[in-house]
């Protein structure tokens, strides 16, 4: 008999980002893992679940992207920063 895992997934939310929400997180991002990678170690969704207070099954989806404050690359959901001092 083979063996299975019955794995229940709870059904994931997706969260729409406007600007300001967005503007809010940018702001506490420090560097990016383009310019700082030994530094960047936190996703940047982490900072968008910190802003909106959602916890949980939840991902994120950027209506623009982000821009880190030292490289000015583009910051996706899963792109690795490095967050300021006291966020």
């Amino acid at each position: 008999m083979d063996e299975f895992f019955d794995v229940s997934l709870k059904p994931i939310r997706l969260i729409a980002i406007g600007p300001k929400t967005l503007r809010r997180a940018e702001q506490q991002i420090e560097s990016c893992e383009h310019c700082h990678p030994d530094d960047s170690e936190i996703p940047f969704d982490w900072l968008l679940a910190e802003v909106t207070g959602k916890r949980g099954p939840y991902e994120f989806m950027l209506g623009e992207l982000a821009r880190c404050p030292t490289c000015k690359r583009e910051v996706t959901e899963k792109t690795l920063v490095a967050v300021r001092d006291g966020s």
